[in-house]
């Protein structure tokens, strides 16, 4: 559960938003430990487009005190999402590194 007593799911969950008014697309990435910790990290970004599926975005503070950067690629049925942590806290918990692949539900 989160700090509002909310039952949070366990891994990453991607949530993509749109606002055509303003014709930009934010990300939420969060990522959640295993219980009894349940940690919770989260960014939420504007992304930047810079082809028709390939989009870039940073962040300043997962949560846990983590920076970086990360890329995401728009497939048919699925979503590839690469973080690079520039500045790492190296505290128990972050968003994750490295590229994973999400379908698209």
């Amino acid at each position: 559960m989160d700090k509002n007593g909310d039952v949070v799911p366990i891994g990453v969950k991607v949530i993509i938003r749109t606002e055509e008014a303003k014709d930009e697309l934010k990300i939420e990435i969060i990522n959640t430990s295993n219980p009894p910790a349940s940690r919770i990290a989260t960014i939420d970004s504007e992304v930047i487009m810079k082809s028709k599926n390939i989009g870039a975005f940073a962040f300043s503070n997962d949560g846990w005190m983590n920076s970086g950067k990360g890329t995401i690629i728009f497939e048919e049925d699925r979503l590839y999402i690469n973080i690079d942590l520039e500045n790492e806290s190296y505290d128990n918990w972050s968003i994750f590194e490295g590229c994973k692949c999400f379908k698209k539900i």
